[in-house]
């Protein structure tokens, strides 16, 4: 069972029967995530039909660089108010380096990098 919750709070059940056919997005989905080289999920829905599909849609996962785009969108705001500037130079210290993949990862080349280069 799948409940779905609209921004007025308005929750709606939807129970699908244990014999029901695989929908064409379903099977286009599968076939997909299938050729992808690694786990993943996804969740979709087709805004016109309201048909659903998904793949590990429930599993949860590492956020990884997703959390960049916020933090890029706050940048260019900024930077475009005169608030903040992208060409600025920054130090990147040894307690910046976190786990996961990616520039900070590993010790930079330069201690030394712009501001923009360190947040994409």
């Amino acid at each position: 069972m799948r409940v779905l919750a609209s921004l007025a709070g308005l929750a709606w059940l939807a129970a699908a029967p244990l014999a029901q056919e695989r929908s064409g997005l379903q099977n286009l989905l599968d076939a997909e995530l299938a050729r992808f080289p690694a786990r993943a999920g996804v969740w979709v829905k087709h805004l016109t039909t309201g048909q659903e599909a998904g793949v590990h849609a429930d599993d949860t996962f590492n956020s990884a660089s997703v959390i960049k785009i916020p933090v890029l969108v706050l940048a260019f705001q900024l930077a475009e108010q005169g608030r903040l500037s992208l060409s600025e130079r920054i130090t990147i210290r040894a307690e910046d380096v976190r786990g996961g993949s990616g520039a900070t990862t590993r010790p930079p080349i330069s201690p030394l990098a712009g501001l923009a280069e360190s947040i994409a």
